[in-house]
């Protein structure tokens, strides 16, 4: 998985039994709808076993970012969540410049003024 040419990517690890993460994929979902047009991209990458679920938690707690399932765990042992969630703010070169481990309330604001500082 690289980073989208020219773009700021958020990459957050996540599953479906993890509590936190349905409080932080709103949050998301909303930086995304904010950010998409300046130049932010969002992927989800679900560290389920099994895949079956992943939609219905998506619709459910509001995303309309892309969602992923990383079969084999091939992509976690690239990145190394170290958390659920995990979330890796990426710059336009690919280069991780931020990483939150976990999801506490308003942490958003600290992720969106990270990626204005990239954008």
């Amino acid at each position: 998985m690289k980073a989208s040419s020219g773009k700021v990517l958020i990459v957050d690890f996540w599953a479906t039994w993890c509590e936190p993460c349905k409080k932080s994929f709103p949050k998301l979902q909303d930086l995304f709808v904010k950010y998409k047009a300046s130049g932010m991209d969002m992927i989800a990458v679900s560290e389920d076993d099994e895949n079956s679920g992943i939609a219905d938690f998506g619709n459910t707690f509001g995303s309309k970012f892309p969602l992923m399932w990383d079969d084999g765990k091939a992509v976690a042992g690239k990145w190394q969540p170290k958390s659920m969630p995990s979330t890796f703010i990426v710059d336009k070169n690919g280069i991780v410049r931020f990483v939150h481990l976990g999801y506490h309330d308003g942490e958003e604001a600290e992720i969106e003024k990270e990626v204005k500082s990239l954008l």
